[in-house]
């Protein structure tokens, strides 16, 4: 009953819509996604550039890349973040639902 109650402090602590482990990850990785170069494509696709002139296609709308990280992990990879900041959009509404605060929360009351 502690470690319960321990997890649900925890969990209370955050003033965030998804877990501390998305968020870690969407930090790190948007420092790698100032790296690359956008180039808007047509409609929701988008391509981006390495300095080593390397591209990934991103399309937005089905949360797809082609690195592959995106559809893997559910957080978006640093392809997507760069086309985000591009669109002055906000990583946190493309995670993956697995990583929201209420599944969270609901997770560790079914503990």
């Amino acid at each position: 009953m502690v470690r319960f109650t321990d997890k649900w402090v925890e969990i209370e602590k955050l003033d965030d819509t998804i877990a501390a482990y998305a968020r870690e990850r969407l930090n790190e990785t948007e420092k790698d996604a100032r790296k690359l170069q956008v180039i808007h494509g047509r409609g929701e696709f988008h391509e981006t550039m390495d300095i080593c002139y390397k591209t990934w296609l991103v399309n937005i709308t089905e949360k797809t890349c082609d690195c592959g990280q995106w559809q893997i992990s559910g957080c978006p990879c640093m392809h997507a973040m760069a086309v985000m900041a591009y669109n002055r959009q906000h990583a946190h509404d493309f995670v993956h639902w697995y990583y929201s605060r209420k599944l969270s929360k609901s997770l560790i009351v079914g503990l």
